[in-house]
């Protein structure tokens, strides 16, 4: 039986970190035809990840100038460039799946009735403070979000609170599904393999580790309180910059690397750690990171909010500057237990990504 084609469009590059939408097209990829575009900039970007990307993946190239305000020329332009890589597979496909409002723009004029249109919504765009902060694009992508959310057949969130968020602002009366974030199998069950690591490895000192995009939301504030505080400690960075952290000699920035190199580097961490201000952007994320944290075997502390509290078994939580010092100090004291493995492999094999999937392809087979 010949599989049905689905256009997939992304909002972040495949040589970015890993995130839902690069998990997702992979399991998909299995029960149809998928054509994935991932968003490009034609700019070069040292923060990209170097590698190859598969072959139902291919790169959307976006315009440096196509955001440029005002511009009717530029935008006209970027139009015709992104319709002249995407209208074979566009007329092809049976599914459009949509990560991004922004991206659906591109296409909204040319999808027709009998295409099933989906919106995979992994973040409430309208708080990125490059949107939120100002209100001529808030305004465009809130236009645009509605304008996907009512054209939908069916729509995801990866969080409980996200599905709120959309079911209030935009009064859609159909149910939006929550699709939590997950672990992938492979990852799950890849050996803890010694790999070369480019920092110098110090057992004089307890190495906590944070693996993510390192942006506005990240608080250096706690970070250097608490390297004040302690002289033992030394905070591991991995991941792409959008801000230039504090420099501190016991502040080691390593930059993005490949997913499959996680485990190794995790595997010389002491503890792992999610650092955030909990802000209305970060109370709708469901974190990929918590969950790949949590295989490590390794201590996890992270900053509280309602939308993580299922990991609150295998996670030290803090509310608080002084109980996050209070939960290092326990570190370097050795008095941060993991929970057994059973416990955590159980709940872990409950939140893969293959079963993710498998429920959104039951879905999907609807149509």
């Amino acid at each position: 039986m010949e599989k049905r084609k689905v256009l997939y469009l992304m909002h972040v590059s495949w040589y970015w970190i890993k995130q839902r939408p690069h998990f997702i097209a992979e399991q998909l990829n299995g029960s149809f035809d998928l054509a994935a575009f991932f968003a490009q900039s034609i700019k070069l970007n040292s923060q990209l990840i170097k590698g190859d990307y598969p072959s139902f993946a291919r790169p959307l190239y976006l315009l440096p100038l196509q955001r440029f305000q005002g511009s009717k020329f530029f935008s006209i332009l970027s139009d015709f460039v992104n319709w002249i890589q995407l209208k074979n597979q566009l007329v092809e496909s049976r599914f459009i799946w949509v990560t991004s409002p922004i991206l659906y723009s591109i296409v909204s004029r040319k999808v027709n009735c009998s295409q099933v249109v989906i919106y995979d919504c992994m973040d409430d765009f309208l708080e990125f403070p490059g949107i939120k902060n100002n209100p001529t694009v808030y305004e465009k992508v809130r236009l645009l979000e509605e304008d996907l959310i009512s054209r939908a057949d069916l729509i995801f969130t990866s969080s409980e609170n996200l599905r709120e968020i959309i079911s209030k602002r935009y009064g859609n009366s159909r149910e939006v599904m929550v699709i939590n974030n997950a672990i992938s199998s492979a990852f799950l069950s890849k050996k803890r393999v010694n790999i070369p690591i480019d920092y110098n490895s110090d057992d004089s000192f307890v190495d906590i580790m944070y693996i993510g995009t390192i942006s506005s939301w990240f608080d250096f504030d706690i970070i250097c309180e608490s390297l004040n505080r302690f002289s033992g400690i030394r905070y591991i960075l991995i991941g792409p910059l959008e801000i230039t952290p504090p420099h501190h000699e016991r502040i080691i920035v390593l930059g993005p690397k490949s997913h499959e190199d996680l485990p190794g580097y995790m595997e010389k961490s002491d503890a792992l750690i999610m650092p955030f201000h909990v802000t209305d952007l970060i109370k709708s994320v469901n974190p990929v990171k918590l969950y790949e944290y949590v295989s490590s075997g390794k201590p996890v502390i992270a900053c509280y909010y309602s939308e993580i509290r299922s990991f609150e078994r295998f996670v030290y939580f803090y509310s608080n500057g002084e109980q996050f010092f209070h939960l290092v100090q326990k570190l370097i004291d050795q008095q941060l237990f993991v929970h057994c493995e059973s416990d955590r492999l159980s709940f872990l094999q409950q939140s893969t990504w293959e079963g993710r999937v498998h429920r959104i392809v039951s879905l999907l087979n609807e149509f």
